[in-house]
């Protein structure tokens, strides 16, 4: 669940909508190379792990 607060209001007769958030991502990936034959692995030739950490602020503005 990511926060976000919204205010609505009129500017010149116009309805008006602000957005204000947050967003926030977490990935946790397991990544490897493999040796195959016929798609069947035999041998592992690389092994990794990725954790990968990302935020973020957004606004957005309607204007009807």
């Amino acid at each position: 669940m990511t926060p976000s607060w919204v205010f609505t209001g009129k500017w010149d007769e116009r309805q008006m909508t602000n957005k204000f958030g947050l967003d926030a991502r977490r990935d946790n990936i397991d990544v490897a190379l493999y040796n195959t034959t016929a798609r069947d692995r035999f041998n592992t030739v690389r092994s990794d792990k990725v954790v990968q950490t990302g935020m973020g602020l957004y606004y957005e503005n309607t204007l009807q």
